[in-house]
């Protein structure tokens, strides 16, 4: 049996974050790994950067049904939180790793805008935060997004 249809969407973007290795849009690569985790922490569990969280954001909702004989068509504006953790080094401050991660993420859900045809659409919901560097010598970012599912049920 398939995981839910929300299960579905958060582990496609986790995945497609997750592949941002090697070159990068800005011309180099990240001192490590980017990590991409489900499970929400504070910036005080973090140990290695970047590192990258996806979870339902709040504001989800479910409109439908709309009955085709047995099958109810469900429509999914789902809410998805990406929160971004950089740290600085010797190099780079925490605000240059900072932007370079969120770009980075910004592009890669734009390239996968259906992750596989799991999602029919998803843009960024704005409303997303940065630290403004009170965190030195790490940095965060929010980035809120909206994705349109579409899911059909049986309906008895």
């Amino acid at each position: 049996m398939p995981e839910p249809i929300r299960e579905q969407a958060l582990a496609a973007v986790a995945a497609a974050l997750a592949t941002m290795t090697g070159e990068r849009l800005w011309g180099g690569t990240y001192p490590s790994a980017v990590t991409v985790d489900r499970a929400f922490k504070m910036t005080a569990q973090i140990r290695k950067y970047p590192y990258l969280i996806v979870i339902e954001g709040p504001g989800s909702s479910v409109s439908g049904p709309e009955l085709r004989g047995s099958v109810a068509a469900i429509t999914h504006q789902f809410q998805v939180a990406i929160y971004g953790y950089v740290h600085a080094d010797s190099n780079v401050s925490a605000s240059t790793w900072l932007q370079r991660l969120w770009d980075d993420v910004f592009q890669t859900m734009l390239n996968n805008s259906t992750f596989g045809g799991t999602i029919r659409t998803i843009w960024p919901s704005g409303g997303g935060e940065h630290d403004e560097g009170e965190l030195e010598p790490e940095g965060a970012f929010f980035m809120p997004w909206t994705a349109v599912l579409d899911e059909e049920k049986t309906w008895n």
